[in-house]
């Protein structure tokens, strides 16, 4: 494939993962968003307008994708305040290249992603809940409490927003993957317990 979702390219510092809860939170539509440069999007449109996006068992399935301009954007300086979301992360490289993009994407994409992060998800990373009511725009805490402007704000805790097995951020998915076969292993005891009582 040529294409690549964001969450490919866009991975929490290591300095940083007690903040991963949140900015999953904050980040998660975004990243699950095809990224579709200029040259495929007329293709990708194509197929996604005459065809019923259904997984193998055949129910219906929701896309986001994203038209990625062939333009490069014009760098903009650095004004970042210090304790924005967009520092706590870490933007795949050329150097450990999207194997399936071509270079020339690869660049685009890139250049792209880092100045729509920065457009979009300035937040401001609050240690405190004071820090937190004191912002004056985008705002969030390691609670997940997400503060969307001046009036708009917006808390989730139901179950699994927390739990690094739905995380989608990152290209290396080691961490996931030892997370998942943690919790076959617990899920397989469970079952071993049960059919143990049920034998009794």
């Amino acid at each position: 494939s040529q294409l690549v979702f964001a969450c490919e390219l866009i991975s929490v510092a290591e300095a940083e993962l007690d903040w991963q809860p949140a900015i999953e939170t904050v980040l998660r539509r975004f990243a699950l968003s095809l990224l579709v440069p200029e040259r495929h999007y007329r293709a990708v449109s194509h197929y996604v307008e005459t065809h019923a996006l259904v997984d193998a068992r055949g129910r219906g399935q929701r896309l986001a994708y994203i038209r990625v301009s062939g333009k490069p954007l014009s760098r903009s300086p650095d004004r970042l305040h210090d304790d924005s979301l967009i520092r706590k992360l870490a933007l795949r490289t050329p150097e450990n290249a999207m194997l399936s993009v071509e270079a020339d994407d690869q660049a685009s994409l890139l250049a792209w992603l880092e100045q729509e992060l920065r457009r979009r998800f300035d937040y401001r990373c609050c240690q405190t809940l004071e820090q937190f009511q004191r912002a004056p725009g985008l705002a969030l805490t390691k609670n997940r409490h997400i503060k969307l402007g001046t009036q708009q704000h917006e808390k989730d805790d139901r179950p699994g927003g927390a739990d690094s097995r739905r995380f989608v951020l990152g290209w290396d998915n080691a961490q996931r993957l030892s997370d998942l076969r943690g919790s076959l292993s617990d899920l397989r005891q469970r079952q071993q317990g049960v059919l143990t009582t049920i034998s009794e």
